[in-house]
């Protein structure tokens, strides 16, 4: 199995447990079932890999996808916990500027762990109907959180501060993926 087949089938199983992301992620599966010969049992927890037959046209369909979970699903969880590692590790007085890029960087968390709640409510209660007034409100509050974490973070800028570039670099990659989320809707 080529590199290529491998992400398609992780990208199928991430279906199955993040139902926000269906209409992002439910045109490339469709292409790599009209496509690639995988076959599943309605609800993708179930994938069978019929043949490896590739269209060129969806590798970079794939690899634009697989970046995409990769930066929002492991990169940006990493940089936030490193932040805090930081945090704690940090030496010497707060200064007024490294507490701005401190709540920052909880203004992130507190976003990220926003989307995290949202994705664990989703599958409890079968993912949410278009347009749900509920998840607007989850919407407004995801952007609000990190827009407030960017500015934030971009005042604590001013002065050095062990958060001081990754507080607002959070905060932002939190806000696109709120962006990219609202605008999948």
């Amino acid at each position: 199995m080529s590199a290529i087949q491998y992400c398609g089938l992780i990208l199928i199983m991430l279906n199955a447990r993040l139902p926000l992301h269906d209409q992002i992620i439910t045109g490339v599966i469709r292409r790599l079932h009209s496509q690639s010969g995988y076959e599943s049992n309605g609800d993708f927890s179930t994938v069978t890999m019929l043949h490896c037959a590739w269209n060129m046209k969806s590798a970079p369909e794939l690899v634009l996808l697989f970046i995409y979970v990769l930066g929002f699903y492991v990169a940006l969880p990493a940089a936030i916990i490193a932040g805090w590692f930081r945090w704690a590790k940090r030496q010497g007085p707060a200064t007024t500027f490294s507490i701005l890029s401190s709540l920052a960087l909880g203004l992130a968390t507190c976003s990220a762990l926003l989307a995290l709640g949202t994705r664990i409510y989703a599958h409890a209660i079968g993912g949410f109907p278009f347009y749900d007034p509920r998840l607007m409100r989850i919407y407004r509050w995801g952007l609000l959180l990190s827009l407030g974490g960017i500015v934030l973070g971009l005042i604590g800028c001013w002065r050095r501060s062990p958060l001081r570039w990754l507080a607002p670099a959070c905060a932002a990659g939190i806000f696109i993926f709120w962006w990219f989320t609202a605008l999948s809707e």
